[in-house]
């Protein structure tokens, strides 16, 4: 299978000093056949411990998709790249040389977003939500807002479902970006919180045990992705 096959959006992110984080958007539902020989035997016996079948097949596809476009950007066997997670969960692929990788997925769309350079520092993160409603919006807009953004919108601010899955998006992005996820309080950094695709660059400052790390925030142009996707990509160093 390759993977242009189930592509349905490719763009690049271009970052000051001239990092670029190219980012690959397929349809899950599009891949197949799922036939890959033993080397999936481990994904499969995951694959059938999700309650719904239609997941599982995701799952496999996932799998599937990033060994593909990854053994394509680096020129290796894509059945000998397995994925370990580091010590905060985030998958690592050793031998990919000056290759760094990141995704997420909403439903049955996956992202990946690729980094290259000699830097290893630069990392980059993704995260994509498609817009749906969120019947406790105001609760959930409480536990991930942080003190400066809950100031910036207001008292009386009607929390907007779009605008909240596009904060959470960004917060999601940059927390990947640093390699903790979750680990860190969605709460304790700031992004903007403007309802529309930021047209510029950001900076969002992420404490860490070392101290803050700035990581660079864009978006790209709502028509570079299909209808109804929020997206955003992040690149960190030194983190």
């Amino acid at each position: 299978m390759s993977p242009s096959k189930a592509e349905c959006a490719r763009f690049s992110v271009e970052f000051p000093g001239g990092s670029k984080i190219d980012v690959h958007l397929f349809d899950l539902d599009l891949v197949g056949p799922l036939d890959e020989p033993s080397s999936l035997e481990a994904e499969r016996a995951r694959a059938v411990r999700f309650h719904k079948p239609e997941d599982g097949r995701r799952f496999l596809a996932r799998r599937v998709v990033l060994r593909q476009l990854l053994g394509v950007r680096s020129g290796r066997d894509p059945l000998q790249l397995d994925s370990i997670p580091d010590e905060f969960g985030r998958p690592r692929i050793e031998g990919l040389g000056p290759l760094r990788f990141n995704t997420s997925r909403t439903g049955g769309l996956f992202a990946v977003a690729l980094l290259e350079g000699s830097d290893t520092e630069y990392q980059p993160g993704i995260d994509i939500e498609m817009d749906r409603p969120i019947s406790d919006a105001a609760s959930v807009g409480r536990r991930i807002l942080s003190e400066s953004e809950q100031r910036g919108l207001g008292s009386d601010h009607q929390m907007d479902t779009s605008q909240l899955l596009r904060i959470w998006t960004r917060k999601e992005a940059v927390l990947k970006a640093v390699g903790r996820g979750l680990a860190i309080d969605p709460s304790l950094i700031t992004v903007p919180c403007q309802p529309e695709a930021s047209k510029g660059l950001d900076t969002v400052e992420v404490p860490l045990e070392g101290g803050p790390c700035a990581v660079l925030l864009q978006e790209p142009a709502d028509e570079a992705i299909p209808d109804g996707l929020l997206l955003a990509v992040a690149l960190a160093t030194g983190a």
